[in-house]
């Protein structure tokens, strides 16, 4: 099996950056010995620790320094720029070397510009890495650009140790010169059209998204961002365990072997065997960790080894513990645990990238080794810890470790989400608390306004709550010119006795607005001493828009106060107003609005008395009036009224009354629902409208039955029910999903999908084998591609029913986007979040969707075997998708291929009219090529 599962397109670049990595990182192991040498030659190991902290405190102003110029220049101009630099700094070293300079302020010197060299050059690599791959190549990739490190450090250690003796350690240096030259070429290489590309689009979001950001200090940043600080934990926590490892192996390495030649040749064997080791695991491990697991979970490897190893230390403080221990940190460090830190970042939008990951990979890095020092100095010093001691040191950091890749985790799953959305949409829940003094003036603005919007939002608001701060407002808010203003005014005004609005409400008895004239007639009555008579002279008015007004009036006190109703007989008051009014000689407008009222004053009355009248009533032949009257009969929530308004569902100009009428009765509607769902002879708009009911009634029973009816259903009721199950998911958190079946649903469309793609694969095999001209083949073309588009949008809503619905909207959005790095975070994502059974069938789907590739990447037990031309015709002609039939059987007339006849006529019997239609008219082309 491959170590590195690479794409053709990927080979050449990921082969420039191989080469890229292996040269830098061998130009430092051939450094670092030449450093090492001359510092302990001049100093000896007990200055180690002065020069750790004199790094840490130089790294933090080269860091500073660096950011600067990152802001400034393109990034390969800043590698190239680099890169001659250290050219420069290496001739002076040889320069100064060869003429026997070695002062003390040199040495010290070269050892800190080689440890910063390390750092910024390797972190240059990862960053130019960023662009060159993205998100969904870097984890095929970053594994064997990891190993290519890993053989350079192989590879530059083995040179050091046979030419050292040879050239010299001085002239060791012109090995990294010339290997820092062939970098440059390289560089010129890798950076083409496409890299700049990425760059130009990450720096078009940086200013779109980031722009706030990149102008700040990178230090600022890094600490206003949980994800930068995250990565920055991640890096300085890692470093402060080697530091502690490294000790514990050197002190125990040193006790054990007293010979020097000895001891160095343990060293040279065991760093060796570390490199090679490390390797072996980049190659054959890092990829397939970093894709079952993911980044999270791959990070936790580096830290669990050497806790076991840190574990061996303390019970068994021998040499054999310490190798392992630094086998443990060594070989994980370099390989997994460098590829998911890098992955870790690719989330962070590039401005901000650009001016804090050098920054973390070179001021952490060295601070957290000059801490390391300082650290053991108090624990060895101090303290007198001895080496199985400080196991208990690395177990404790290990812990926090541990926290902290947990947290970086959510965080990089949190950017990604960022990362692929193309919108944000806040809704904010209003709430205002009348009695805050910080409040009321804003309210008082409003009030003292003319904003009739704003006010009227602000009543409805305050609606429900002891608005008494608010009435003396009345008296100027009753003059606003908006309708619905006054009417709530007058509404909210029965209930505040100290506000008289009476000589008002006597005019707008009258006013344009049924709302008004409703409102002030309650009023009036309301606050009368005696409501029934109030009621009575406004029921007799000559002017039937006041009647009508006063007995919706009368209604809703029915309705609400059940005191009253010894007073107000609602049943004769309706019979009274419409029957004198039904025997006047009144012109149609007027009619319609009469019946409007009485089915009104039904649905808000709630008598059962008045029932039949609104039977009468549905069976009006104006919409006006229908739709009124199922309107009033969902209020009434009666039984008898369910069968009528199911048959509305179908009905255009009422449906949706219908639809809103039967979800106010609630769970209890659902049984007499669902043989809708069953009926082979439904029409598809009384299915829409059941399917849409259904999402409108929030209740476990209707998630129940759109669960139980989703798979049965044709794909186009399949996609309403998985709509509806949407709704509900994101309305109501309480409800729960079968997630078993639902699982099963998307693995059946994953699968309906691949037979799409080889049904299309057989299409336009045989279109290129007939010309591929013929107006049918592009219509069938078309329209599978419609089909499958409309498949990947239900796979994705059925996922918003097992995972959070805004990632997987926002998810769906990045893979259905043009821009290839939007994309590739979408993959990226969902590879995070989903769980492994579903991830297995999802990801190369969305990945890799051509026809060729995709149906070769399909699981496979279950992959679809190749179609020959007829054979696809027949699938389509079989399926369950009406147009597909109707653009096959129109493609088998323009082919007219014999051996299709019979599974052509036997679709003129069809009961769809396109389908039988164009069977037709295939039948009569192969009957005239039968003859």
């Amino acid at each position: 099996m491959k170590p590195f599962t690479l794409r053709k397109e990927e080979e050449h670049r990921a082969a420039l950056m191989f080469g890229y990595i292996f040269l830098i990182i061998a130009a430092l192991l051939v450094v670092k010995p030449v450093r090492n040498s001359l510092f302990l030659t001049e100093f000896g190991p007990e200055q180690l620790p002065y020069a750790f902290i004199l790094s840490a405190a130089v790294s933090a102003l080269v860091a500073f320094l660096y950011a600067r110029l990152a802001s400034r220049f393109v990034l390969n101009r800043l590698i190239e720029g680099w890169l001659v630099f250290s050219t420069l700094c290496l001739l002076a070293s040889w320069v100064m070397l060869h003429n026997g300079v070695q002062a003390g302020w040199f040495i010290y010197a070269f050892y800190v510009w080689v440890a910063i060299f390390g750092v910024i050059s390797a972190s240059q690599f990862w960053l130019l890495a960023n662009y060159v791959f993205n998100a969904r190549e870097a984890k095929r990739v970053f594994g064997l650009l990891g190993a290519g490190g890993i053989a350079g450090a192989i590879f530059g250690g083995y040179l050091t140790k046979y030419l050292a003796p040879v050239l010299g350690t001085d002239h060791l240096i012109f090995l990294c010169v010339g290997f820092l030259g062939a970098c440059l070429l390289l560089l010129r290489l890798i950076w083409t059209k496409p890299v700049q590309r990425s760059v130009r689009e990450s720096h078009s979001e940086k200013h779109r998204g980031a722009s706030s950001a990149d102008g700040g200090n990178p230090i600022k940043l890094i600490l206003q961002s949980r994800h930068l600080t995250y990565l920055a934990g991640l890096i300085g926590v890692g470093v402060l365990v080697a530091n502690l490892v490294e000790y514990q192996f050197n002190a125990i390495a040193s006790g054990a072997i007293q010979n020097e030649d000895q001891l160095t040749a343990f060293f040279g064997f065991w760093y060796s065997n570390l490199s090679i080791l490390s390797l072996t695991i980049q190659l054959f491990l890092t990829g397939r960790v970093l894709r079952l697991f993911g980044v999270g979970a791959s990070l936790y490897f580096l830290p669990g080894a050497v806790f076991i190893g840190a574990l061996s230390v303390l019970f068994i403080p021998v040499l054999g513990a310490a190798v392992l221990i630094k086998l443990c940190e060594g070989a994980f460090k370099q390989s997994i645990n460098k590829a998911g830190v890098e992955l870790l970042a690719l989330p962070i939008p590039s401005g901000v990238k650009n001016r804090t990951k050098t920054v973390i990979d070179v001021f952490v890095d060295n601070a957290a080794t000059g801490i390391g020092g300082v650290l053991l100095l108090l624990l060895t010093v101090t303290f007198g810890l001895g080496v199985r001691h400080i196991s208990l040191v690395i177990m404790g950091v290990i812990i926090v470790w541990g926290v902290v890749i947990l947290l970086a985790r959510r965080e990089y799953l949190h950017s990604f989400r960022l990362a692929i959305e193309k919108r944000t949409i806040n809704i904010e829940d209003p709430s205002i608390n009348l009695n805050d003094a910080s409040v009321w003036p804003i309210i008082q603005r409003v009030f003292e306004g003319s904003n009739a919007r704003q006010i009227a939002t602000l009543l409805r608001v305050a609606e429900n709550t002891a608005y008494d701060r608010i009435a003396p407002f009345f008296e100027r808010l009753i003059r606003n010119p908006s309708g619905e203003v006054k009417a709530r005014v007058l509404r909210m005004a029965i209930s505040t006795p100290e506000v008289n609005l009476t000589e008002q409400a006597q005019i707008l008895v009258r006013h344009s607005d049924s709302e008004v004239r409703v409102g002030a007639i309650k009023y009036l009555c309301c606050t009368s001493s005696d409501q029934a008579a109030a009621f009575e002279i406004f029921l007799r008015d000559e002017d039937l828009r006041v009647q009508t007004a006063a007995i919706i009036a009368a209604a809703e006190e029915y309705r609400d106060h059940p005191s009253i109703r010894e007073e107000i007989d609602i049943v004769r008051a309706y019979k009274e107003v419409f029957d004198r009014n039904g025997t006047a000689a009144l012109s149609a407008p007027e009619v319609s609005f009469l019946a409007v009222s009485a089915a009104e004053v039904i649905g808000i009355a709630q008598v059962p008395e008045l029932n039949p009248f609104l039977h009468k009533l549905l069976e009006d032949a104006s919409m006006d009036v229908l739709g009124a009257a199922v309107i009033s009969a969902g209020h009434t929530r009666a039984p008898e009224f369910v069968p009528k308004l199911i048959q509305h569902l179908g009905a255009k100009g009422v449906r949706r009354n219908a639809r809103s009428a039967l979800a106010q009765y609630g769970e209890e509607v659902i049984d007499a629902l669902v043989p809708v769902l069953h009926d082979p002879d439904a029409s598809e708009d009384g299915l829409y409208g059941v399917t849409r009911v259904l999402s409108m009634i929030e209740s476990q029973r209707s998630v129940d039955v759109l669960l139980e009816h989703t798979d049965e259903a044709d794909p186009k009721a399949r996609f309403e029910m998985i709509k509806a199950l949407n709704k509900l998911r994101i309305r109501v958190s309480s409800l729960t999903f079968d997630a078993k079946r639902i699982e099963s649903l998307i693995i059946k469309e994953v699968k309906a999908y691949y037979d799409l793609l080889a049904i299309r694969r057989s299409v336009n095999t045989q279109a290129d084998s007939d010309r591929g001209d013929r107006p049918a083949h592009c219509l069938l073309e078309r329209a599978i591609q419609e089909r499958l588009d409309k498949n990947l949008e239900r796979i994705f809503r059925l996922l918003g029913l097992k995972y959070p619905p805004d990632d997987m909207y926002n998810a769906y959005r990045g893979i259905v986007s043009r821009p290839l790095k939007r994309k590739a975070n979408a993959i990226e994502f969902l590879d995070n979040l989903l769980d492994h059974p579903l991830k297995r069938w999802i990801i190369p789907m969305i990945e890799r969707p051509s026809t060729e590739e995709g149906i070769q990447l399909f699981p496979s037990p279950y992959k679809p075997p190749a179609l020959s031309g007829a054979d696809a015709l027949t699938l389509l002609l079989e399926g369950e998708d009406h147009w597909l039939r109707a653009c096959a059987l129109f493609l088998i007339a323009e082919l007219r291929e014999p051996e299709l006849r019979t599974a052509a006529v036997r679709h003129t019997r069809s009961a769809v009219p396109i389908v039988r239609e164009t069977a037709e008219y295939a039948g009569r082309k192969l009957e005239v090529c039968r003859a």
